[in-house]
């Protein structure tokens, strides 16, 4: 059965577009509400089983076959069927979105922290170089003192 149905809506894909093609207005229209009552049926059964992409997908495409046929009445029976399915699908889109803010936030402070004990480490072995300079610079000098009164 499932494959009668691929196979029925990929020669209505096919009969449509050789009508787009060879620009037979009359034709799209007549193959086009065959296609929409074809569509009608497949939504009947699959509706329960879709998932709201799927479902989304699916109501655009009979939205867009309606229009292109000028069937204005399905056009917009399918436009207030699709309109639940989008702000379903943006108010998902938007939680997504602070999730990733959420987790982007979250990310820089862990970031910021790892920089200020960075920060905190070199300090300290700044200071520890800057000993350890000194210390040489001091060994130096009184090796140069020696030295000089070696000479004097």
């Amino acid at each position: 059965m499932k494959e009668i149905g691929v196979g029925r809506e990929r020669t209505i894909k096919g009969i449509l577009q050789l009508c787009r093609d060879l620009k037979k207005v009359e034709m799209f229209r007549r193959y086009g509400k065959e296609a929409l009552s074809f569509y009608e049926e497949v939504w009947e059964v699959k509706q329960a089983t879709m998932k709201p992409p799927e479902m989304k997908k699916f109501l655009r495409n009979i939205k867009q076959l309606a229009s292109s046929i000028g069937d204005h009445q399905r056009e917009r029976l399918y436009d207030v069927a699709l309109e639940p399915k989008q702000a379903a699908s943006k108010s998902e889109e938007e939680e997504e979105e602070e999730k990733k803010e959420e987790t982007v936030v979250e990310c820089e402070e862990e970031i910021v922290a790892g920089s200020e004990e960075i920060i905190e480490v070199r300090s300290e072995e700044e200071n520890n170089v800057g000993a350890e300079e000194k210390t040489e610079v001091g060994a130096e000098a009184i090796k140069a003192e020696n030295r000089c009164t070696i000479f004097k």
